[in-house]
Order: structure tokens, then C-alpha cells, then sequence
């Protein structure tokens, strides 16, 4: 394998720790007590945060513009809805495959079903579909991200995590 074969697996795991320290600064910064929601478990999953990411990252094949718009997606749904969602260790692992299925699907042509991303994601597909609809809805159907956000959460994470994250936009 040649040195230039692996710069995209470099340059995939220098975003993806950065994707990662920035969802644990994000659980870290919520109340950790459970609060009841679709999202919600009754206990905290037994996969870290890392894995999980590296997980769906894997099985998804998607790009790192998936997760940015995920990111910003559940921004927004926090931001919009604070004292009904949090993103604690409670709720992490269900928010986040929704919000990435949700991404996804809003720009990629081909996706994966929804009972595959449920396998990947942990939980059953009544499941994933009862909280994509949540979702959806908490977001009143605005899933549109403009160019200037997402550029400048691609910013943010890069300055936090030095990583040479490029500004593709969506």
C-alpha cells in the first residue's frame, strides 16, 4: 500500500477524533440526570461514544458532510427544544444514529433502509422509525443547512482538533 492510499484513512481518523472530542464536550456540557423521550434509555449504553461513531462511520459508509449536518442538526434541536432534549449519556447513542439517518437521507440519493441503519445503529426499526419522526418533527421538517453553517462548524471543529478539514459545504 502506498503512502498516498492511506492519507484518506489519516485524514478520516484526524475528523472523526475530532467529531468525537466535540460530541463528548456536548454530553459533558448536559445535565447527565434522565429525561424522559423517545431518545431516552433506561440505562447508558454499554459502547463508548468513539465506537459508536467509528461504528456507524464503518457500516454507513457515509461522509464526513453527513456527520457535520448531523452535528448541526442536533445543534439545532437543542438549541430550539432545551428543556425537552438533552444530550446526555442517556440519550446520546439513539439522538445520534437518528440525526445521522436524518442527514443522510436529506443528501444522499442512495441510502440504506431504515432496518439496516436500525442494525447498525442498535435499536429495532420501530424504533428508528418512532424517533426519525420525533426528530422531524422537533425540527418542524427544517433540515436544510446552508453553506455559511455548515462551513462554520467545519471550522469550529477543525480549529478545536487541528485537523485539515476541507470546506466542501453541502
Amino acid at each position: 500500500m502506498s503512502a498516498e492510499a492511506s492519507v484518506p484513512d489519516e485524514e478520516k481518523e484526524k475528523f472523526l477524533h475530532g467529531l468525537i472530542e466535540v460530541l463528548r464536550s456536548f454530553v459533558a456540557a448536559s445535565p447527565p440526570e434522565y429525561t424522559p423521550s423517545v431518545f431516552a434509555t433506561g440505562r447508558v449504553p454499554g459502547i463508548s461514544i468513539g465506537r459508536f461513531v467509528r461504528r456507524l462511520s464503518h457500516y454507513t459508509k457515509c461522509e464526513d458532510r453527513d456527520f457535520i449536518i448531523c452535528l448541526i442538526l442536533i445543534d439545532r434541536l437543542l438549541y430550539n427544544r432545551p428543556y425537552q432534549y438533552r444530550l446526555n449519556m442517556y440519550v446520546f447513542h439513539r439522538l445520534f444514529v437518528t440525526a445521522l439517518v436524518v442527514a443522510i437521507k436529506s443528501r444522499q440519493d442512495i441510502v440504506y433502509t431504515n432496518q439496516y441503519y436500525s442494525e447498525v445503529g442498535g435499536v429495532t426499526l420501530q424504533q428508528l422509525n418512532a424517533m426519525e419522526e420525533e426528530f422531524l418533527l422537533a425540527l418542524d421538517w427544517d433540515v436544510y443547512v446552508d453553506k455559511e453553517i455548515f462551513d462554520n462548524f467545519m471550522y469550529e471543529i477543525a480549529q478545536r482538533f487541528d485537523f485539515g478539514g476541507s470546506n466542501e459545504g453541502t
